[in-house]
C-alpha cells in the first residue's frame, strides 16, 4: 500500500469520529450505566451505519470511489450524515448531559457548514475532521496533547499526494475547523 493511501485510511473521518465519540463519552460526567447504551446507539448510528452505507455505495457504484473525488456525489451523502447527527443530537439531549449535548451540537454545526461549503466547493473532510478532533482533544484533555496536531500536515500531504484534493482544499478544511473551534469554543467538561 502506498504511504499516502495508508495515511488517508488511518486518519479516515469515520475512524477519527469513532475515537472522538468514545473519548467524548469518557469525558462526560454522565453516569457509566447511562453512558453505555447511549454510546452504543451513537457509535452504531453515527459511525457504523454510515460506514457500511458508504461501503455499499462504493460496491454498488452509487458513488465512483470511497473518497468522493466528484464533488457532485457529496451533497446527498453529507445530507444523510447531517440527518444522522441531528438524530444523535436529539438522543443526547434527553440525557440531560450538558457537555455531551454541547459537543454534539458543535459537531452538528460543523457538519452543516461543511455540507453547505461542499455545495459550492470541495474542501477536505479528512483535514477538517482531523483538525476538529485535534482541537476537541486539546480542549478536553489539555495543552499537553498538542502533538495530535502533528497528524494534520501528514493527512494534508496524503490527500494532496493521492490527488484527492488540491493544496487549497486541504488548507480550507484545516482553516474551516480552526475557525469554528475559535469562534464557538467547544465544551471542556
Amino acid at each position: 500500500m502506498k504511504p499516502y493511501l495508508l495515511v488517508s485510511r488511518i486518519f479516515e473521518p469515520f475512524f477519527v469520529t469513532l475515537i472522538l465519540v468514545i473519548l467524548g463519552f469518557f469525558k462526560s460526567p454522565l453516569a457509566v450505566r447511562d453512558k453505555i447504551g447511549l454510546l452504543v446507539f451513537v457509535v452504531v448510528s453515527a459511525v457504523i451505519i454510515p460506514f457500511l452505507f458508504m461501503v455499499h455505495a462504493v460496491q454498488h457504484k452509487i458513488v465512483r470511489d470511497w473518497d468522493l473525488k466528484d464533488r457532485k456525489e457529496r451533497p446527498r451523502l453529507l445530507a444523510l450524515l447531517f440527518i444522522i447527527m441531528l438524530i444523535n443530537l436529539i438522543a443526547v439531549k434527553f440525557t440531560g448531559d450538558r457537555f455531551l449535548f454541547a459537543t454534539f451540537a458543535f459537531i452538528t454545526v460543523w457538519m452543516l457548514g461543511f455540507m453547505i461549503i461542499t455545495l459550492f466547493w470541495k474542501i477536505s473532510g479528512h483535514t477538517g475532521v482531523n483538525t476538529l478532533a485535534a482541537g476537541l482533544l486539546i480542549t478536553w484533555f489539555g495543552r499537553a496533547y498538542w502533538p495530535v496536531f502533528l497528524a494534520i500536515p501528514l493527512v494534508a500531504w496524503a490527500r494532496v499526494q493521492g490527488k484527492y484534493h488540491s493544496v487549497a482544499q486541504v488548507i480550507a478544511g484545516i482553516l474551516y475547523s480552526l475557525v469554528l473551534l475559535y469562534l464557538f469554543h467547544p465544551p471542556a467538561a
